[in-house]
């Protein structure tokens, strides 16, 4: 007599809750950065764990175990109910021509689930985020004129934007996979400037300006891999995913606010002005495109490459201006994804062992000169106990941008603790 399995609605009620209150966890996701400052913020590596192991590629790589985040075409290779969930921490060190800081940041990655709905269609949905905003600057100078007092100038900013998604994953025949991933954008990015004239009398003037942007909005991702055969043992896969420009809703308040600062804190000259600095509209993110191959022995070895472009010089702001500092991006990733034995007895022989190559022309532009950002990955695959579950750990060692032309260099090492739990939900068992 077979084992029966029972819907576990204690783990949908994890997942929900998990799924609600992740907006309050988006906040310090890497940690300080300059770059953040620009647009919407600093942007993340959209695999899950396994696939950040193997260099962010995978367009075109599934197996039925993992879910695919990049393509949603193959979650159709999902017959099982499955979740995964991500942790990411990262450690940094910054540094210009002059100046070094250590950095730490870490939070919630991921949350998906997949089921199958028919035996050619399965649906996934979860949270991710999408970009984060973290920096703060501090300068100092000097007034013109006869006053000549100093003045600490300062701007900092937090906040992100996340998305939750629907995707639907189709097999149509034998080899052919199509999807389409509907993305629902949130969150809120906060941003402070102050001016701080420091007159020596006790009694300093603060002039301060505060923004803040809530976001929303939809797009929508179409994939598709089609799974060729070699030879009884080899698989060729050829994949890609596509996402037109989309406007993203946004809720802006600005406000103004002059104080008088003393040690026993600051007294409000004038209140902040918030009904006239209300406004609606949107801002655009540009078109994305994403094309990879994968050479696979099934449950053996996985080799893939992918290669994604978007040209950032066609994002609008909020202002309906382009960002300056924006530049055409693109990535080449390279992973390696191997299994001794799936059919061997011993705990070896079915960890998952994970190595990759990143490299990245980022979006951002410093005195004309691109930010560039490369990375080598590993990581592991550990199967929890008999089941087809698995422990994913990702690591990334990389370095962003430079020390020269008033860029600022990142070194870090980013690791990220994942769990693929696979069970059979909605299935019906007959007993003898």
């Amino acid at each position: 007599m077979p084992k029966i399995r029972t819907f576990s609605f204690f783990n949908i009620i994890l997942f929900i809750t998990v799924l609600l209150s992740s907006e309050s966890q988006a906040q310090g996701w890497y940690g300080n950065s300059p770059y953040s400052a620009f647009g919407v913020g600093e942007f993340f590596t959209q695999g899950n764990s396994h696939q950040q192991a193997t260099g962010g590629a995978g367009v075109a790589a599934g197996n039925g175990i993992y879910i695919n985040s990049l393509n949603p075409a193959l979650i159709a290779m999902n017959r099982n109910t499955g979740y995964e969930i991500g942790l990411t921490g990262q450690l940094k060190n910054m540094s210009d021509a002059t100046k070094t800081q250590k950095d730490v940041g870490g939070n919630l990655n991921y949350l998906t689930l997949v089921f199958p709905v028919k035996k050619y269609w399965s649906l996934s949905v979860g949270v991710r985020p999408q970009s984060s905003v973290d920096f703060e600057v501090r300068q100092s100078g000097q007034t013109l004129g006869s006053l000549n007092s100093d003045v600490i100038y300062s701007r900092k900013g937090n906040g992100s934007l996340s998305r939750a998604f629907v995707s639907n994953g189709f097999l149509i025949g034998k080899s052919l996979y199509v999807g389409a991933e509907t993305n629902f954008f949130f969150g809120n990015v906060l941003r402070e400037s102050t001016s701080r004239l420091l007159l020596g009398d006790g009694q300093d003037y603060e002039l301060s300006l505060s923004d803040r942007q809530v976001f929303s909005g939809t797009s929508i991702k179409l994939g598709a891999s089609w799974r060729q055969k070699l030879n009884k043992d080899w698989f060729l896969n050829i994949g890609g995913t596509f996402e037109p420009q989309n406007n993203i809703g946004v809720r802006r308040l600005k406000s103004y606010q002059t104080s008088i600062v003393t040690i026993d804190g600051a007294t409000a000259i004038t209140n902040p002005d918030t009904l006239t600095n209300y406004a609606k509209g949107n801002i655009r993110l540009p078109t994305q495109t994403r094309i990879g191959f994968t050479l696979e022995k099934p449950y053996k070895l996985y080799l893939s490459v992918d290669y994604l472009t978007q040209d950032w010089t066609k994002y609008l702001s909020f202002d309906k201006t382009p960002e300056n500092a924006f530049r055409k991006s693109n990535t080449v990733a390279v992973g390696l994804d191997y299994m001794p034995n799936v059919s061997g007895t011993g705990y070896l022989n079915k960890i998952f062992y994970r190595l990759g190559f990143n490299s990245t022309v980022t979006p951002y532009s410093v005195n004309n000169n691109a930010v560039k950002d490369k990375s080598v990955t590993f990581g592991l695959g550990l199967p929890m106990g008999r089941s087809i579950s698995y422990t994913n750990l990702s690591f990334a060692l990389g370095k962003r941008g430079g020390t020269t032309n008033g860029m600022v260099q990142e070194n870090y090492l980013r690791a990220t603790l994942g769990f693929t739990l696979n069970d059979q939900w909605f299935t019906k068992f007959k007993i003898d």
